[in-house]
């Protein structure tokens, strides 16, 4: 081997290396993005001053959840570890709650990432998704169940104590949200019915929105109207006084997990168009629908 093999060889090494990390940095911050696309979004909510969304992607190394202006700029990524998904803030916007596997457990954390915070812990083989808060933040709602024909509706201290089962039936459920009265809840399931159950209720009786047919039921901030999407369709409102359906979208897209802005005139949603997922914002009229374009170059690290 001669000297100028000797150079070369290490300097080869180093360049596999950095192509290696470079590829590796990629898939783990480069391919978190909607403006191009290629993530499959987990949730998006707007925090209650309607300054912030935090929001989960996920690629081929997993989901991380990331948080940034409501115009799209400023993204920051709150997570670095394990899979999470599905966040959604607290009231006064301090806190995020979320899921985290391989765990498959309920989390909270400071809105800056920072004190990180199992909440449950039971390390059962059912599955837990769709958690949010309580009016007041006290409490967690979210769904348990076996993925056939096992589901219910569960609530837990926001400190992990007293978990509760509140409602169970033998299909899937999905979107529990509290209304403001802090006592009666909103859901979907497979069947497309949205309903609203009383926790106070013994027994529970389950009431169906007459005329309303969707998945992924959101609520305004002020309780008066829900937002909801169309089985791989259209988003839709629905206002509790008026009993209006106003369709919102029609791009033809999939569309799916809307949430209003805390003044209700802005809608976010995830569309799959194309064969690639963008993260949208629309007014709630229909008016000004737009991709929140997060470029690679604007995601930071906590």
């Amino acid at each position: 081997m001669n000297k100028k093999t000797l150079i070369s060889f290490p300097i080869t090494i180093l360049t596999g290396l950095l192509i290696l990390v470079g590829i590796i940095y990629y898939y783990n911050i480069a391919t978190f993005t909607f403006g191009g696309g290629q993530s499959i979004a987990s949730g998006a909510s707007f925090s209650s001053d309607g300054t912030k969304i935090v929001f989960g992607a996920i690629n081929v190394m997993g989901g991380q959840i990331f948080i940034m202006d409501s115009d799209g700029g400023n993204v920051k990524r709150l997570t670095n570890e394990g899979d999470n998904k599905q966040p959604s803030f607290s009231p006064d916007g301090s806190k995020i709650v979320f899921i985290s596997d391989p765990d498959n457990e309920i989390y909270i954390m400071n809105r800056d990432g920072s004190n990180k915070k199992r909440i449950t812990s039971d390390n059962s083989e059912q599955y837990k998704h769709d958690p949010s808060f309580s009016p007041d933040g006290s409490k967690i709602i979210f769904v348990k169940g076996n993925g056939f024909d096992d589901y219910g509706i569960f609530i837990v201290n926001a400190d992990g104590t007293d978990e509760r089962n509140i409602y169970s039936r033998n299909e899937y459920i999905e979107s529990p949200r509290f209304l403001p009265d802090g006592n009666n809840v909103i859901f979907s399931g497979i069947d497309k019915k949205i309903s609203t159950i009383n926790i106070s209720d013994n027994p529970i009786k389950v009431n169906i929105i007459e005329g309303v047919e969707g998945r992924n039921p959101s609520l305004s901030f002020d309780g008066k109207k829900i937002v909801f999407g169309e089985f791989r369709a259209e988003i839709f409102t629905f206002d509790f006084d008026t009993k209006k359906i106003t369709q919102v979208t029609i791009n033809g897209g999939q569309n799916f997990y809307p949430s209003f802005s805390p003044d209700g005139r802005k809608i976010i949603f995830i569309s799959l168009l194309n064969n690639k997922h963008y993260l949208y914002q629309i007014d709630s009229d229909g008016s000004k629908p737009h991709p929140l374009n997060i470029k690679n170059s604007r995601i930071k690290n906590k």
